[in-house]
């Protein structure tokens, strides 16, 4: 097992995705490389990529939510920067991360090479995500709580008491 730091982007570490092929989802990460990840990353034989944009040198680092016979592999964990595991954190663009990757051999229909397989993940700097904010409220519907749950208004006059 190895380790390569750079900025994680389109990190998808929670729940696994594939926009391609949903029926083999995977968890994913775009990590650009500094000169001396490019380096690293080349001389194990990995395919550094460059679409002329924000992540400059990177490589795509993923693993598949199950093999190809269908058995679940591990999800990669992530950590904070005191190798404490953390859960349901959306790591933004440009966060600084440490990847742990396994080097991958394959030879598929003729075509050969090797691949980074995602281990874990530590953020060293979290640049946290939030979805856009695209719209602004407006008069017109307000869709009804449901009879078994309770709705909760909040005056701001009025005193939260777990609020100093």
């Amino acid at each position: 097992m190895a380790i390569v730091s750079g900025k994680a982007f389109w990190a998808i570490l929670d729940k696994p995705q594939n926009k391609f092929d949903p029926d083999r989802l995977k968890y994913s990460l775009d990590l650009a490389l500094d000169k001396q990840g490019v380096k690293a990353m080349k001389s194990e034989g990995f395919n550094i990529k460059n679409k002329d944009d924000a992540r400059g040198d990177f490589v795509t680092i993923y693993t598949y939510e199950y093999t190809s016979k269908g058995n679940l592999l591990p999800k990669p964990r992530v950590f904070d920067a005191n190798k404490t595991q953390v859960h349901n954190i959306l790591i933004g663009n440009g966060s600084e991360v440490n990847v742990s990757y396994k080097k991958q051999d394959y030879n598929v229909g003729g075509n050969k090479g090797s691949r980074p397989v995602l281990r874990d993940v530590q953020i060293v700097s979290l640049v946290e995500y939030s979805p856009p904010d695209e719209f602004a409220k407006t008069d017109g519907y307000i869709a009804p709580v449901p009879a078994d749950e309770e709705a909760v208004v909040i005056n701001e006059e009025d005193e939260i008491p777990f609020v100093s």
